[in-house]
């Protein structure tokens, strides 16, 4: 009986381990700037390019200047071959159970001043590694971040259009703090289109306490001309910056699309108009320039193919995105009785949730993801089914897609060619 008692635990140990050291909530990739100048490197940003290997070990360093003492250090990763876990400075920082969506950590506690070493260990016997085989090996897009203690966490936005077919948008900056004691500051925004015409400005005095977060919020009326659409894809300019004790301690900049979406009755509607979706798989591609020569307007993403420019690229050009998850169970078989495919494995289901979570909140902020899939595979279960729902109360305006769905209720049937 002592025994059994050491071992459950140690398994509990072992789970605690992994369970306390949780990733920040998944948000769009943002790089703060120090100063207006956004061509301008960044003094609180380095990118980690250079890594040793050994042993399923990766290794990097980085050195944190004084200017970043009092500040919260983030390493972003955007891509790992499967799960891992994160050490910084031989401390375990993080862990992540999919290497195929970005994640970030919170590492202020693990630096220190002068030089700092990052160890990426892969855990190639993560049982979770089997929903989904990525083709991508080693890492991609590493860069640690420093964000003052009371930081631009996220930004999202929503349109609607009023009865003359223009789009009242709303804007939202979530706004976190990682400080002790309550923390202060000014958030001043400006919305502009072609870098230029300013549709609106403002600012809001903030106080948060201990680890609070809150949201900024404002909304403008923008042109029908200047709403994001695959004729047009206009993208407005969003800067913002955070002023603490009336110094700038950020500023962020960024590209915002701004397009409505609605989908009933299985019809796809951007800015009111009906959209019919004739997709082609992203990895067939050589490049974008292929779409329109083979008659396409959209494709379909996966993770080995996503990466921050390919979406950019397809804002910039107006073609249409749909953004699947780390999923694929296809290899896995066709039996869904007890150990058999994940997708009715109820002890995978929090697995699903979670990839299709990260694929949404890494990836919504761009205006050309206007669906998502929650997997690939030919078997449905209790996993595919809460996925499913999950994704539609999170995005009820676009089109949620499961291929392997048949003739069942778990994937939108929207017109796809």
């Amino acid at each position: 009986m002592k025994k059994l008692l050491l071992l459950s635990l140690i398994f509990l140990l072992a789970l605690s381990a992994h369970a306390s050291e949780r990733a920040e909530a998944p948000r769009r990739k943002l790089l703060p700037q120090h100063s207006a100048k956004v061509d301008t490197p960044s003094r609180y940003v380095e990118s980690l390019t250079v890594w040793q290997s050994a042993n399923d070990t990766l290794r990097s360093t980085f050195a944190m200047p004084v200017w970043w003492i009092n500040r919260q250090i983030l390493i972003r990763i955007g891509g790992a071959e499967c799960a891992y876990d994160l050490m910084v400075n031989g401390r375990h920082a993080g862990y992540a159970s999919s290497g195929a969506t970005a994640s970030e950590f919170n590492i202020t506690r693990y630096t220190q001043e002068g030089r700092n070493e990052v160890a990426i260990v892969l855990a190639r016997t993560e049982r979770d590694n089997a929903l989904y085989q990525n083709d991508v090996r080693g890492l991609h897009d590493v860069a640690v971040v420093c964000q003052p203690t009371i930081r631009v966490r996220d930004i999202a936005t929503t349109t609607r259009l009023n009865d003359n077919g223009d789009g009242v948008a709303e804007v939202s900056i979530a706004v976190k703090c990682d400080a002790l004691n309550p923390k202060s500051c000014r958030l001043h925004y400006a919305l502009r289109l072609n870098d230029s015409i300013l549709l609106t400005e403002g600012y809001r005095e903030m106080s948060l306490n201990m680890r609070r977060e809150d949201t900024v919020r404002f909304a403008c009326v923008v042109p029908k001309s200047a709403l994001w659409s695959r004729r047009e894809p206009h993208l407005l300019r969003l800067d913002i910056e955070n002023k603490i004790d009336n110094r700038l301690a950020e500023r962020v900049s960024c590209d915002v699309g701004l397009r409505h979406t609605a989908l009933k009755e299985n019809i796809l509607r951007i800015n009111g108009e009906p959209v019919t979706l004739h997709l082609a798989e992203a990895k067939a591609l050589k490049s974008l320039d292929e779409l329109e020569r083979f008659g396409y307007n959209g494709i379909i993403i996966d993770c080995d193919n996503r990466t921050d420019s390919l979406l950019t690229e397809c804002d910039r050009r107006g073609i249409y995105a749909v953004v699947c998850a780390p999923i694929d169970t296809r290899s896995l078989g066709n039996d869904i009785r007890r150990n058999g495919n994940p997708t009715n494995n109820p002890n995978y289901t929090d697995s699903f949730l979670r990839r299709n979570y990260q694929s949404l909140h890494t990836t919504k902020h761009h205006p050309s993801v206007i669906g998502y899939m929650i997997g690939r595979g030919t078997t449905r279960g209790i996993a595919i089914y809460e996925s499913y729902l999950r994704m539609k109360s999170l995005a009820p305006d676009l089109p949620i897609l499961y291929p392997g769905a048949e003739n069942e209720w778990c994937t939108d049937r929207v017109n796809i060619k």
